[in-house]
């Protein structure tokens, strides 16, 4: 329990500023005196100030965490929208490729929903209940169009259809809820009794929802350059660009690569300017498809954002070293077995 709270003490220290240190040294000096005061032949009072000290770290996380919220959210989403037209690109292509998919779905699919996937992945990702909502619809709707050949397919198709009209509306709404969406609702209608009594599709031409000519959005947004613009704005004073670096050898510059990439969050970075000032960040978040990292401190502000070809070239560069997450009291005992180990083998 003793070597625990030595632990805790020596972590708690990482990434403080001067500002609240002194709020950290009031709060160990209270438990170092409680220990005092209350040892005696009990070990459980180590346990009972370690838990306090969690507790007053964790209450720490928890603001950090509420302050970082905005920055993480903006960078997320800003990360989203770089690639959101590819990814929504792939989501489609193999749908709209289904020999059975009326021209005039897939006109609404390519044009129309695919705007809905994008808006609903940069603004609330794909792991998220409105992503997987806009996928579903889609798929729904592409097999409500199929050739239904027994008797439980349309009483399915019977069954699902008042909650697939609404879904597609909803979906459509967010683009714009002006939108006169009628004249496909009306298409979509014909198209689901002619499934439905096993007839032919009408042939005349299906209308679409009326609104302006609409590009399909298969490139990164013209919002793309925001992203690097600001990880360019916010590249600690010690940033050097790659092409200023020292030329590594191949094998060197692969293993500082390979390092920034095995960083989980939470990682402590010490990065050093050319003046020679430290300042030491935490790794607060990932890139899912971009490879860019978010530093903060532990107070959950003075963010930075690296490309993970820039954090490599700082690592191998000496302006960032990662911190050891190993306990205080492992890494001094290792220390200490490694200098007996040596002196045991030196000649008297």
């Amino acid at each position: 329990p003793a070597r625990r709270l030595l632990d805790l003490i020596a972590s708690s220290g990482i990434g403080r500023s001067e500002m609240d240190e002194p709020r950290l040294i009031d709060k160990i000096r209270a438990l170092v005196d409680a220990i005092v005061d209350g040892f005696d032949a009990d070990i459980g009072v180590f346990a009972a100030q370690t838990q306090k000290l969690e507790e007053f770290l964790k209450d720490e996380e928890a603001r950090a965490q509420s302050k970082a919220a905005r920055v993480l959210g903006d960078i997320a989403q800003r990360d989203r929208q770089v690639v959101a037209g590819g990814h929504v690109e792939s989501e489609l292509k193999s749908r709209l490729a289904h020999p059975e998919l009326p021209d005039f779905i897939a006109n609404f699919l390519d044009q129309h929903w695919r705007r809905v996937l994008v808006e609903r992945f940069v603004h609330t990702g794909e792991d998220s209940d409105a992503w997987r909502e806009a996928l579903g619809a889609m798929d729904d709707l592409i097999w409500s169009v199929q050739t239904k050949d027994s008797a439980e397919e349309r009483e399915r198709l019977l069954a699902r259809l008042p909650e697939l009209i609404p879904r597609l509306r909803a979906g459509l709404a967010e683009l714009d809820p002006a939108q006169d969406q009628e004249p496909f609702f009306s298409a979509l209608l014909r198209l689901h009794m002619a499934v439905l009594n096993r007839t032919a599709p009408p042939a005349e031409a299906s209308p679409e929802p009326t609104s302006e000519p609409v590009t399909p959005l298969t490139e990164p947004s013209a919002k793309a350059p925001e992203a690097s613009a600001a990880a360019a704005a916010t590249a600690p004073p010690s940033a050097t660009r790659a092409s200023e670096l020292p030329e590594a050898p191949e094998e060197d510059s692969d293993r500082y690569s390979r390092l920034a990439q095995a960083l989980d969050v939470g990682a402590w970075i010490e990065f050093q300017s050319f003046r020679g000032t430290r300042k030491t960040l935490r790794l607060s978040w990932v890139s899912q498809y971009r490879g860019v990292y978010l530093f903060t401190n532990r107070q959950g502000d003075n963010a930075l954002t690296l490309a993970a070809t820039s954090l490599a070239s700082h690592l191998r560069n000496g302006t960032a070293r990662l911190l050891s997450q190993d306990p205080l009291t492992e890494r001094a005992v290792t220390q200490v077995l490694e200098q007996v180990g040596g002196d045991a083998g030196k000649t008297p």
